[in-house]
């Protein structure tokens, strides 16, 4: 049993140590589907045209909420699910592990 403690605690240091070294891009990806509402807004504001840039902030706030919406929804919906597979086929609680 220590051995394996012991195995385990090595993988942790090395994937610290060595995860450490792959270099991630910070923030969205240069495509990101919202830069492009920001310069639409960003234009509008710049060209002086107040009903414009109005338009396109809400467009950007409506776009902005439903995927908030959506991804609220999967989270809710992942939740149930795993309430679900905690219960052993023949009706009994099964423990709950944590994800």
């Amino acid at each position: 049993m220590l051995v394996e403690i012991q195995r385990l605690l090595n993988g942790v240091r090395r994937f610290v140590v060595w995860g450490n070294l792959v270099k991630r891009a910070e923030g969205p990806p240069s495509d990101y589907h919202s830069f492009n509402e920001h310069e639409e807004i960003l234009g509008a504001i710049q060209a002086r045209d107040s009903d414009r840039a109005m338009r396109a902030m809400l467009s950007h706030l409506g776009g902005t909420q439903s995927q908030l919406i959506d991804y609220q929804s999967l989270q809710d919906r992942t939740r149930q699910l795993r309430c679900q597979s905690s219960v052993h086929p023949a009706g009994r609680p099964r423990r709950l592990r944590l994800a």
